[in-house]
């Protein structure tokens, strides 16, 4: 056995259980005053770009055969294409980082500047249920969109709901049910459910007012 295959053997056998343990791993805490992708979205994104290509590596050293020459391009382009297609994932995992406070709210993604835009000055909210996110717009032509896969989005909804102009938010009966279920911890099913977010925020409300069975004592 020669020393690339040594070498390449000795990482696989490293990095891919690694890997398969943070991408089953629980999701992590937030920090108070910060919007970002969970711990678990984040080793998603490396898994998905890497444990592909070291599976691959994988096949080529242990067959039976050394590859041809007229092979070697195309296991090349293989092993480079999953990076390659998960590279805007990981750039939006990983430098997708909003702050907020009372006053307002501090934007920073990769795809656009950095902006802030504050409470006082938001003009409309809408929520965007084919794209799946929620826009918040200032008077002056400021956009962010906000992620129900965000962490933190408990503490930033209340403090939305208590700092945005309450007119502002009857004007938009969606996207203040989209508020109320991200303040409940309950954003989830805006991914994938086919109903509007007011239903959803009718779904659970009941099941959250009904009081837990009390103990009988003995």
């Amino acid at each position: 056995m020669d020393l690339s295959r040594i070498i390449t053997t000795a990482l696989i056998a490293m990095l891919v259980p690694l890997i398969l343990r943070g991408i089953v791993a629980r999701r992590g805490g937030s920090i108070p005053g910060e919007l970002r992708y969970s711990g678990f979205l984040r080793k998603l994104s490396l898994g998905m770009a890497t444990v592909p290509p070291l599976l691959v590596s994988a096949i080529v050293t242990f067959q039976d055969r050394p590859l041809r020459s007229d092979e070697k391009p195309a296991v090349a382009l293989l092993i480079g294409l999953f990076p390659l297609i998960a590279s805007p994932l990981l750039l939006e995992v990983f430098r997708v980082r909003h702050s907020y406070d009372d006053e307002g709210f501090d934007f920073r993604s990769p795809w656009s500047r950095h902006r802030r835009l504050r409470w006082s000055e938001v003009a409309s909210i809408r929520w965007r249920q084919h794209l799946k996110w929620l826009d918040i717009k200032t008077s002056g032509g400021a956009i962010a969109h906000i992620s129900p896969l965000l962490g933190g989005l408990d503490g930033f909804a209340q403090v939305a709901l208590a700092r945005i102009a309450p007119e502002m938010l009857e004007e938009a009966p969606d996207a203040k049910a989209v508020l109320d279920l991200m303040r409940q911890n309950a954003a989830g099913p805006l991914l994938n459910s086919p109903v509007s977010p007011q239903a959803l925020l009718a779904e659970i409300e009941p099941e959250r007012a009904r009081p837990s069975p009390k103990k009988s004592s003995d």
